[in-house]
């Protein structure tokens, strides 16, 4: 929304929920999320959320004489979120490895009632670190060691909230990975956290949306959306590297697409990416340069899956082949 900037403006806003296609949670609102400075970041600093009215409802929402302009900045942007009653919106200051305590966990509580019980605890355990009570719903610096730690908030209704939230370390090892990536014409692209990373000791933790997906250092990805890699070196220094998939929207035009590399490869090690329109059975077989079978594995109902395996034989040209319902490709791999 962009407008010129007088000294009072105040516009009305209304919109149709019909629009809003697909089955919504239970007992969850319409949120208007307004960012005033009108870069569309969202910032906590520069924007706030509007509750409008339950999901339930076929109504309009409906703002009246409302100020989009609250910085005068002459632009304004906006989003609309579902989300319940009440809910928080957390972000972290990140520690210094190995200094205790010195990460901030940062948050604001959208609605619910005063007060409000907070509590963090290890993340997975009964473990309380902190817990306390607050009229306030808004708090920042609260100091805590870098790590993965469950947040809860529960308001004087008994409504109740909770996320897990990870504080990351400043210094650390970060992958050579883009902050962003395009899934172009349907086709799946594979992600390595381990290329380029100093030799050591690494642990890998993908995940997409929030929620936890794999521990391998390689993923495929075939869905658009929101991924974070958290990675945690020999030393214990922990980093959170955040990546945004987006999709030019074109629906994928072959009935499966199949990827090996690399090709070639000096140690024999390559990776088969494998994405099929639906979950099928599939097999992978090794052939000598004679034609002699090396190694078969079996793969059991699949439908987007990432393949490593090694070929642990004298240099030269093998034969990968993958086959499935949806035919069998071949490839020429070549061991240095």
């Amino acid at each position: 929304m962009d407008f010129t900037n007088p000294t009072d403006l105040s516009l009305d806003w209304s919109f149709n929920p019909a629009f809003i296609k697909g089955t919504l949670p239970k007992d969850t609102y319409y949120w208007l999320l307004i960012d005033y400075s009108g870069k569309g970041t969202y910032d906590e600093k520069d924007s706030e959320y509007v509750r409008l009215a339950s999901t339930s409802s076929t109504e309009k929402l409906v703002l009246n004489d409302f100020n989009w302009d609250k910085q005068k900045s002459g632009k304004t942007k906006f989003t609309i979120k579902v989300a319940p009653e009440m809910f928080s919106r957390v972000w972290i200051t990140e520690a210094t490895c190995g200094v205790s305590g010195s990460g901030q966990l940062n948050y604001n509580i959208e609605g619910g009632e005063a007060p409000f019980t907070v509590t963090v605890k290890k993340d997975g355990s009964d473990v309380v670190v902190k817990q306390w009570n607050q009229a306030a719903k808004s708090t920042t610096g609260l100091q805590l060691s870098s790590g993965t730690y469950d947040y809860i908030v529960r308001d004087a209704k008994g409504n109740l909230y909770s996320e897990t939230v990870f504080v990351a370390d400043k210094q650390g090892t970060f992958p050579n990975l883009k902050s962003d990536y395009l899934l172009t014409g349907g086709n799946a692209l594979t992600l390595d956290a381990s290329a380029g990373l100093p030799t050591g000791n690494y642990e890998y933790q993908w995940f997409y949306e929030g929620d936890f997906i794999d521990n391998n250092p390689k993923i495929l990805v075939d869905q658009p959306g929101n991924y974070e890699l958290r990675l945690i070196n020999g030393q214990e220094c922990k980093t959170a590297t955040k990546i945004a998939i987006a999709t030019d929207g074109k629906e994928i035009t072959d009935s499966s697409v199949i990827i090996l590399y690399p090709n070639p490869t000096t140690d024999g090690h390559f990776s088969v990416g494998m994405q099929f329109p639906h979950k099928t059975n599939a097999t992978i077989t090794v052939y000598s340069p004679t034609g002699a079978l090396v190694k078969q594995k079996q793969l059991t109902q699949i439908e987007t899956y990432l393949y490593d395996d090694t070929i642990n034989s004298t240099s030269g040209m093998y034969l990968v082949s993958v086959h499935s319902e949806f035919g069998t490709k071949t490839f020429k791999v070549i061991v240095k």
